[in-house]
């Protein structure tokens, strides 16, 4: 029964470390992931780069925090307070929002295989399929 026991505690200590994750720095970064941060946010220094099951999280010293897939295109772009940098964002969506929403503008946008999920400076979220087409109002 001891033996069992043990073989199973380690099993979960093993899973727990194989599941955290892992700091790690800018150049460890794919190409792709430096070249992003390096276009938009020169200048701005990482406080904390992690590889996290199979995504790289970075964590810009002004808050910002970006996930990167595995081969290092953005996924997420959350500025909390501030503007998203205009080019991240495609023109067909930042014209939507210039449009329908001129006094406020986007601090966050999420893009996944089927859509692209912005967040606004007032807590509007908008939903747009990936030709940046408007879809719903969350």
């Amino acid at each position: 029964m001891k033996k069992i026991f043990l073989v199973l505690l380690g099993f979960i200590a093993i899973n727990v470390f194989a599941s955290c994750d892992k700091v790690i720095t800018v150049n460890d970064l794919p190409q792709q992931a430096q070249q992003f941060l390096k276009q938009h946010f020169e200048g701005i220094d990482p406080v904390s780069v992690r590889l996290d099951d199979g995504k790289y999280e970075v964590v810009l010293k002004n808050g910002t925090e970006i996930e990167f897939s595995r081969k290092g295109e953005w996924r997420d772009v959350d500025c909390h307070t501030t503007p998203v940098p205009a080019g991240i964002v495609p023109d067909a969506i930042a014209n939507y929002v210039a449009t329908k929403f001129p006094d406020n503008f986007i601090v966050k946008i999420d893009r996944d295989n089927r859509d692209y999920e912005i967040e606004l400076n007032n807590d509007i979220d908008l939903t747009f399929d990936l030709k940046g087409n408007f879809l719903h109002l969350d």
